[in-house]
């Protein structure tokens, strides 16, 4: 449930001169929060104190003068900020704070009845006005429990709050009872009594709370929480053995990362600014298409999903889904066995920290949590259970633990639990030891004990540590940004506000006692700046350059001991064992290792090297039958994108190379069972797809005449098998289906 029922009952008797400014300021924060938080949130504004009479109960002629319903319980507009601004004075008479709120109280009760709302009162006071007829504080404390109202009192110096200082007790204190709170006073102050009457209240319906603030604006803001009540439906906690003992509990999640909010789209020529609803709304429709023919429209009921696997995919249907499921008839908590709590680290948990608390109204299932976080927390265990947290859904494996410190007085006891990792959830992440590392590479006791100062210097106490108060910087600029574009569609971006950026950067006082530490630690550490490599892109290398590398190391140490005399295989670059021979040998750069000897070309800058050594004449037939095994071992070895990218770069200066030094022969005979035949099918592909979108096709006879390849099957070399006839000569639709299309045969 995310819908709110919020009514601000605010003192502005006489006793808020000064103080009222502030308090203003807070509650439009609040109200800001709660309009941005959900469109279905509901506010009211009840003023007590005030020079005029105007709420409902006074028109029924029952009394409750100088109380004003300033803004009925509904749908809050920004309009309703600019007249907190402009439509509220401090009175000049005394304030009943119980008379407002039972106009608040009864302003909910009329709007929302039993309807599935958060009802809240958030009462504004410094209660430092007598209570003139609390006659009808019973009825309203009832009303307030019958419909679930929580009453939260921002109190202005308040010593008695729900945090500490006084116990009110269960029973609600009235006013001739105000000097029974304490025994040691025999009359206590008017402000005062009404501090514990308040207090009692609180207690008596067990909701809301009591605090106390001298800065109004800082302690309203910390209230804009969004609020949510627990969850309703009930989880089994199931223990083992044959009766399989059976405890409702519930299960929800302690904390929830609060997101931005997304951006909605609607139509310019539509739009209405001043419209209540939205005027321009847009709808997104996605439609599929046949890649194969973009113009057909593929229908939902011709969909199927599927898992990848490799380059293809594994058709899954709706009933093979379904079947895979783990069918668990009811959402249980069921307990596998116990462990030590050392055993179970905070770094081996999944997701959010959840807590499990008894069902609402059962005494079984409140006694049996609190025995079992007791026993746990006295013997020092953890459980191990299986979590299923909706009926079918999947099952997870958890650690359920008890809270470190027992329940206050008053509170129940109850569990908290985390999810396991499976075996597939951990990452096998390995670090060296550090003690292994050698001794110049390990801190001095120096080191040590100066970390140690600095964490000391660093340390807070308990009281300024406080994330419930602490709010999303992003978050908080985002929403006063759109509540300052509402008022003012043109105002600059606003700036920070200051009580966020009091928390975005260090405390200056904890900064000024740390500052020895963490000078005596810079000594210590010293950093040594990294040189600027000026904007240069850094040199990629791949594994196969160091292969590279060491096999020219070994063709050249062969080739020593071979002898001169020895005379390669074959000097032709169409020859297969002289491009084994080179392209064994192709190492990080186009180069000659020696005169005479192999060349080679790395896989960095395969293009560059080949190209580098086309300058030299003589090694043109070496230098092309090492390029050609390059290009294969990119594609086999590589298996990326970038691998097959770099192939035909380096395929189409390969090309140019042949036609310009009559090599066209030796390129034909290479791209065809080298290229085609390995590539065109199979986990490469896609090197294939490349060639044919470079349109790289065989060399022919109107590009060189030394080639023996006609145009027409230099076309048909990058066409689909299926398409090959076509295009082949005299290949068109009118020719008979039983002709025999064996021009590709013919030409391989």
């Amino acid at each position: 449930m995310s819908k709110e029922a919020i009514v601000f009952c605010i003192d502005v008797g006489s006793s808020m001169a000064g103080r009222l400014t502030s308090a203003l300021e807070g509650v439009k924060l609040l109200i800001e929060a709660k309009i941005l938080q959900s469109k279905q949130n509901e506010i009211g504004v009840v003023l007590f104190g005030t020079d005029d009479t105007a709420n409902p109960l006074a028109s029924a002629g029952t009394g409750y003068e100088h109380v004003t319903v300033l803004a009925d319980l509904v749908r809050p507009q920004v309009a309703l900020l600019s007249t907190l601004d402009t439509q509220i004075e401090t009175g000049s008479d005394a304030a009943d704070l119980i008379d407002g709120l039972v106009v608040s109280v009864d302003l909910i009760v009329r709007r929302i009845g039993k309807k599935k709302y958060l009802k809240t009162v958030y009462l504004i006071t410094a209660a430092e006005d007598p209570i003139e007829n609390p006659d009808d504080l019973d009825a309203t404390v009832q009303h307030m429990i019958d419909q679930e109202v929580n009453l939260v009192v921002v109190g202005i110096d308040f010593k008695h709050t729900t945090s500490g200082a006084s116990d009110g007790g269960a029973q609600v204190i009235k006013e001739e009872d105000q000097d029974a709170g304490e025994e040691d006073e025999e009359e206590a102050s008017v402000k005062e009594g009404n501090e514990r009457m308040l207090l009692s209240i609180v207690r008596a319906t067990k909701l809301g709370a009591v605090l106390s603030s001298s800065d109004l604006v800082e302690t309203l803001n910390r209230l804009q929480t969004r609020t949510v009540q627990p969850p309703k439906n009930k989880v089994q906690l199931v223990f083992p053995g044959e009766g399989h003992e059976e405890v409702p509990v519930l299960v929800y999640a302690r904390a929830k990362r609060t997101t931005m909010p997304s951006l909605k789209k609607e139509a310019k020529a539509a739009y209405d600014p001043t419209a209540a609803e939205p005027t321009g709304g847009v709808k997104t429709d996605r439609v599929y298409r046949n890649p194969n023919q973009p113009d057909e429209e593929v229908g939902a009921q011709d969909l199927v999903k599927g898992y990848r696997y490799g380059r293809e995919y594994v058709p899954v249907s709706a009933a093979d889904g379904a079947s895979m499921k783990v069918e668990t008839p009811n959402a249980c908590l069921r307990l596998i066995a116990f462990a030590d709590a050392s055993a179970v680290r905070a770094s081996d948990s999944i997701g959010d920290v959840k807590c499990v608390v008894p069902a609402v109204g059962s005494r079984r299932s409140e006694a049996c949590v609190a025995s079992l976080a007791s026993a746990m927390r006295g013997q020092g265990r953890v459980a191990i259970a299986r979590f299923v947290a909706r009926r079918n859904a999947d099952p997870q494996l958890v650690c359920v633990f008890p809270s470190a410190d027992p329940p206050r007085p008053g509170h129940q006891d109850h569990l908290l639990m985390w999810q396991l990792p499976f075996a597939d959830d951990i990452r096998g992440f390995t670090f060296p030891s550090f003690a292994a590392a050698p001794a110049s590479q390990q801190p001095s006791r120096e080191q040590v004990a100066a970390c140690g100062a600095v964490v000391d210097s660093l340390m807070l106490d308990g009281a300024a540590f406080m994330p419930e108060a602490t709010f999303n910087p992003v978050i908080q600029r985002n929403r006063k940004l759109v509540i300052a574009r509402v008022l003012d569609p043109n105002c600059q971006l606003p700036g920070v506000d200051p009580r966020v950026r009091a928390y975005m950067e260090p405390s200056p006082a904890l900064a000024a006692q740390a500052q020895p530490a963490l000078g005596a630690f810079a000594a210590l550490f010293k950093m040594t700046p990294v040189e600027d490599s000026g904007g240069k892109a850094k040199r990629k290398h791949f594994w196969s350059d160091i292969a590279g590398a060491d096999d020219e190391a070994a063709s050249t140490a062969a080739a020593a001991a071979g002898g001169a005399d020895e005379a390669p295989a074959s000097s032709s670059p169409s020859s297969p064992s002289a491009a084994a021979a080179v392209g064994g040998a192709a190492g990080v750069s186009g180069k000659r290792s020696k005169p005479g000897g192999p060349v080679s070309i790395g896989s960095v800058s395969p293009v560059a090297d080949f190209e580098a050594l086309l300058g030299d004449p003589q090694v043109v037939p070496d230098a092309i039958n090492a390029m050609m095994a390059r290009i294969v071992s990119l594609v086999e070895l590589g298996g990326t994108s970038a691998h097959y990218r770099k192939a035909i770069e380096g395929v189409a200066s390969l090309r140019r190379a042949c036609l310009n030094h009559g090599e066209a022969q030796a390129f034909n005979d290479w791209i065809g069972p080298n290229f085609k035949d390995s590539f065109e099918s199979g986990m490469h592909g896609e090197a294939f797809e490349l060639l044919v979108a470079a349109n790289l096709s065989l060399i022919s006879s109107d590009e060189d005449d030394a080639a023996d390849v006609s145009p027409d099957d230099a076309r048909a070399f990058l066409a689909p098998p299926d398409t090959a006839a076509s295009a082949a000569p005299g290949g068109d639709s009118a020719l008979p289906e039983t002709e025999d299309d064996g021009d590709l045969d013919d030409m391989e």
